[in-house]
Parts: C-alpha cells; structure tokens; sequence
C-alpha cells in the first residue's frame, strides 16, 4: 500500500512541476508580447519623428532665401526637437532590450 501512494505522490508531484511549467512559459510569452508591443510603438514614435525632421530640413532647403533669419531658427529648433525625441525613442527601446535578458 505505501508504494501505490508514493506512485501516487510521484505522479502528482509531475503533474505540478508541469503545470507550473506552463504557467512560467505563458508569463514569459506574454512578457515577450508586451515587449515586442513597445518596441513596435517606440519604432513608429523614432520614424515619425525622424520623418517630421526632415520635413523641417527640406522646408529650409526649399525655401532658401525666402526664409527670415527668425523662421529658419525656429525651424532648425524643430528638426533637432524632433530629433531628440527620435532618440529618446530609440534610447527607450536599446535599454528596455538590456535590461529584459
């Protein structure tokens, strides 16, 4: 009788460790998507902001002398707005890569 239990106990035993299993496996899933799914945004947010800079480049260019001193400052203080919030989405995404391992 005290081995059909222990087969008993052994078999349970295995069938937690594998439930358990499963259940890291699946955090571990839904931890890659919700990384994945940032990632995603802060790769479109860095495009959009690195398209809008150099929108504001070829307005300059296009423009040339037709630009006051004051609207291509302000211009130029656009371009690098957005290129700073360009690569404050990219620093996002490489720290959020180093520190997920």
């Amino acid at each position: 009788m005290a081995a059909a239990s222990g087969i008993g106990e052994a078999s349970e035993s295995r069938k937690q460790t594998a439930l358990a299993g499963g259940r890291q496996r699946a955090m571990d899933l839904e931890k890659n998507l919700d990384h994945l799914g940032k990632d995603v945004k802060d790769t479109a947010d860095e495009l959009k902001h690195r398209f809008k800079a150099g929108e504001e480049r070829g307005k300059r260019e296009a423009a040339g002398d037709e630009m006051t001193t004051t609207e291509k400052v302000e211009s130029t203080l656009k371009e690098a707005g957005h290129t700073t919030a360009a690569e404050f989405d990219k620093a996002k995404r490489e720290i959020r890569d180093k520190t997920q391992k």
